[in-house]
């Protein structure tokens, strides 16, 4: 089940202060009936494991509230999981209680399920102790931001965490509890969505095209029809890419071919497979396969056998939860593989250098504001194949001691010490060296926001890289350097040289259109590849596309057409000492949802999500209109806008309160006559900023 956003959460603060709730409401409208998915299964569960020793959970404000509260059922699971790991010697105990009366009279009669580390069985705390060993069990420590959105039951007797790590080195603050929501709504949507959606699609189309091959439905075959490698990638290019790995097919003629295995998805050359079962001439299972390769401890799972029509692989809904089951199972033994290949460093120091994966450059993406560059690096860079990534922004006040550590005083065993904590820089430089066959990418978003310089210090030198493709050292750092508390962290010896490994890469993003930053010097720029992201969409990508396609609120023009014809007035408007092209709005400024109208008359949402796209219909003016008169026309409104309006206030106010095209009466009639005029224009889907064709 699904648990309400922060009521399980550590080292995630607010500045209002206060704790997790523990718990999460089982039921909503009249009778407060069990509305939760899967609740038949987790009840079940909890009767199973149910106990009848005594328990003791904090009720209410202050937590004393006892009597306003009925305990309903107290179960004690001894099999927890958390990521589908074992956590060793763990007991868990969870607690549905009703309500019985409050103050306000609301919610009389409402089931809450708790979860509180201060839950007592017997006077024993079990759920924190079971925290403090999930904590151990996924490497965390006690700084470590990290919090459960979902708890589920299997076999009865298993309860199962899934949790996501926010930041495993450090804890997290926000001035907000709406900032700390959202922050943790885009984790897990991230989390759920993107990926499980994405293995959707290549089931989906790995089984139809083997149904294709066997003449079962219609279609181009890939099998005998000269696909093969690049030209059979292409067809599921778009399902391909993970956090963490890449998943190719091969397809061949059909079931007769599966007594050979030449059927399957796998990540390349690890031999961990999703293999067809077929019965006759169709695909009813997939399971998976170990090929030459042996993962010691899931056994369990290569037994499993998932109905192909259990996965509701060919509809148009959400993934249900057997296919979010083979999802998770996979990623299991792809990352048990990952695990039991990390290599630890030779005691003597001396490394193969060749034996490393290679991803070792050194690129800064730099373009207008919101053209893509994080994105850019997300899909082309970081998602890219099986690579991990620490991402960290510079701002005038970050620091050489930010980036590589600092000694700072630590308490250990009850005295005060001065110990060197190391920074996002040492610490991927660490994961790097420590496992050779992994890619990493050290993001640094804004690197010209920093005094990039000085920020670097002594790892300046490690910049230059290795070019001479003969030497097993291709793409290390062609310098070394000598730094103590890097060498201890890492080798444990103060005295070994420090370089950059060729499996770790260097990624920054620069705004062109930023002013009053640090100038990044030619010695600087020349140690990194230099890449421009253009300001087109690239219609390939559906998110891409649906974003330059999508209307802007209620009216008939598009995001593609506005920032087509905005972008030709900047051009035009080449005012003040900086570049007007370098002002130009970007292709991915804003999100499609901040370009949704909301319909107050829409039924079947929540109060929260209504007064959630209310909010994001006013983005549309208060990032937008307000860029335009605040910095890209800054120093020449007349260009853009009416001379009536003398304030942003009554700017924004105005296209607020107009309704449809009547929205850009707030610009010259210049541009509000060439966005009437493109609104009609629609075979013209160039999306170049500009641009006459």
């Amino acid at each position: 089940m699904r648990l309400d956003i922060g009521s399980l959460m550590f080292n995630m603060t607010t500045d209002i202060g206060g704790t997790p709730s523990w718990g999460t409401d089982l039921g909503q409208g009249e009778g407060y009936k069990f509305n939760f998915e899967n609740f038949e299964s987790f009840l079940t569960a909890m009767l199973y494991c149910k106990t009848n020793e005594k328990v003791w959970c904090p009720l209410g404000k202050g937590g004393g509230r006892q009597d306003d509260y009925d305990y309903v059922l107290a179960s004690q699971f001894q099999k927890i999981y958390a990521n589908d790991i074992e956590v060793p010697d763990a007991k868990f105990v969870l607690l549905i209680v009703k309500q019985l009366s409050s103050a306000s009279n609301n919610h009389i009669g409402r089931r809450s399920l708790k979860y509180s580390p201060r839950i007592e069985l017997n006077g024993f705390k079990y759920n924190e102790d079971c925290y403090k060993k999930i904590q151990n069990t996924l490497g965390l420590n006690d700084n470590s931001a990290w919090f459960v959105y979902e708890i589920n039951t299997q076999n009865q007797d298993e309860l199962h965490f899934r949790i996501i790590i926010a930041d495993k080195n450090k804890s997290l603050h926000f001035h907000s509890t709406d900032e700390r929501k959202s922050f943790v709504n885009s984790l897990i949507l991230k989390e759920d969505e993107t990926e499980v959606v994405k293995f959707k699609g290549l089931l989906s189309w790995f089984v139809r095209q083997l149904r294709i091959n066997n003449d079962l439905e219609n279609g181009i075959k890939t099998s005998g029809h000269g696909y093969k490698g690049e030209s059979i990638r292409k067809l599921y290019e778009d399902f391909r890419t993970y956090n963490g790995f890449t998943l190719d097919c091969n397809i061949q003629s059909g079931y007769n071919k599966c007594s050979s295995k030449a059927n399957y998805i796998h990540v390349t050359n690890t031999g961990i497979n999703i293999r067809p079962l077929f019965e006759s001439k169709d695909v009813n299972y997939l399971y998976l396969d170990l090929y030459n390769t042996s993962i010691n401890g899931y056994s369990d799972l290569l037994t499993k056998k998932y109905f192909i029509k259990d996965l509701d692989l060919f509809s148009s809904e959400k993934p249900n939860s057997k296919l979010r089951e083979l999802f998770r199972d996979y990623k299991l033994l792809i990352f048990g593989l990952s695990n039991s290949l990390n290599n630890d460093l030779p005691v003597d120091g001396n490394l193969d250098k060749g034996s490393f994966s290679r991803c070792g450059i050194n690129v800064i993406l730099y373009g207008v504001p919101g053209s893509g560059k994080s994105y850019t690096i997300d899909h082309d860079y970081v998602h890219a194949g099986e690579a991990e990534s620490i991402r960290l922004v510079f701002h005038p006040d970050y620091t050489y001691s930010d980036f590589v550590g600092q000694i700072r005083p630590i308490m250990k065993d009850g005295e005060a010490r001065y110990d060197f904590v190391p920074g996002p820089f040492t610490n991927i430089l660490k994961m790097a060296y420590q496992n050779p066959s992994k890619k990493y990418y050290l993001v640094i978003e804004e690197i010209n926001r920093g005094n990039a310089a000085s920020i670097f210090g002594d790892i300046f030198q490690l910049l230059d890289r290795e070019t001479d493709h003969s030497k097993d050292n291709y793409q290390w750092s062609k310098y070394c350097i000598y730094n103590e508390n890097i060498a201890k962290v890492i080798f444990d010896d103060p005295k070994h040289v420090i370089e950059i490994p060729s499996n770790l890469g260097l990624l920054a993003t620069m705004n062109t259109s930023d002013q009053n930053v640090f100038t990044l010097d030619t010695a600087f720029q020349r140690r990194w590849d230099l890449r421009q992201i253009t300001n087109t969409f690239d219609k390939t990508d559906l998110e891409s596309k649906e974003l330059a396609e999508q209307n802007i609120l209620d009216t008939s023009i598009s995001w593609e057409k506005f920032i087509k014809e905005i972008n030709k007035a900047i051009l035009a408007n080449n005012v003040g000492l900086t570049s007007a092209e370098d002002k130009r709005l970007g292709t991915h400024f804003l999100l499609k949802d901040d370009l949704i109208l909301e319909n107050d008359r829409e039924t079947g949402i929540t109060e929260e999500e209504r007064i959630s796209r209310k909010l994001h219909n006013q983005k549309f003016a208060e990032k937008v209109i307000k860029y335009l008169w605040d910095d890209a026309f800054k120093f020449n409104r007349p260009k853009a806008f009416r001379s009536n309006y003398k304030d942003l206030e009554s700017l924004i106010n105005a296209f607020m309160q107009a309704q449809k095209n009547a929205r850009f009466n707030i610009f010259i009639d210049d541009i509000t006559n060439a966005l009437n005029d493109v609104a009609g224009e629609n075979n013209d889907n160039t999306g170049n900023d500009g641009d006459e064709d």
